[in-house]
């Protein structure tokens, strides 16, 4: 099962492949075919842009697991029931909003998706570091795992950057704005 997640929630999302279709409202949970990979993944929202992303199955590192540990009944099940492949547990879409009333609006907007993202990049390299150990003699690996990883979450924050400078400020004057009468 994949979930999906909007920011803000309740976004209509379309979710489209080979022989598959489905609109569903976020947050939602729906089992990806992966037959129909890739899924073409739409989500929109009243006055925000519309997020549009790809999902494709990666292999199932659990059936590697299986492997390594002897555990050949294991990985033959999960080859002939098509489990080698997995689509992401849960999918995450911060919906942009089409224009900002002013700075601060907008300052909170790229604050919240920027600590989303170095949440992201914390797990990421927990996980990479976590299957490092001195005795597995992959430390060399690890660290070009771990500084690659940085320099990827470096990069992604850069960008987040420069569409935070070149996001849209359009003040939303209130609808009670006084009207003096014409001079008579």
């Amino acid at each position: 099962m994949t979930q999906v997640v909007t920011e803000p929630s309740g976004a209509l999302c379309t979710l489209a492949g080979k022989g598959f279709a489905v609109r569903l409202t976020a947050p939602l949970e729906t089992k990806l075919p992966e037959n129909a990979a890739p899924i073409k993944l739409s989500c929109a929202a009243a006055g925000h842009r519309t997020f549009v992303t790809i999902l494709k199955p990666v292999f199932n590192d659990k059936v590697l697991h299986n492997f390594l540990l002897g555990r050949f009944m294991g990985m033959a099940v999960d080859l002939m029931n098509g489990n080698h492949q997995k689509y992401p547990r849960r999918v995450v879409l911060h919906l942009k909003p089409i224009s900002f009333a002013n700075v601060g609006a907008r300052d909170f907007w790229y604050a919240r998706y920027r600590q989303f993202i170095e949440s992201k990049w914390r797990h990421v390299l927990d996980d990479i570091q976590s299957e490092c150990s001195e005795s597995s003699g992959e430390s060399g690996n690890c660290k070009d795992g771990v500084t690659k990883a940085r320099l990827a979450r470096e990069q992604e924050l850069q960008r987040l950057e420069q569409r935070r400078r070149r996001a849209t400020l359009v003040p939303i004057f209130s609808s009670q704005t006084s009207v003096l009468p014409a001079a008579q």
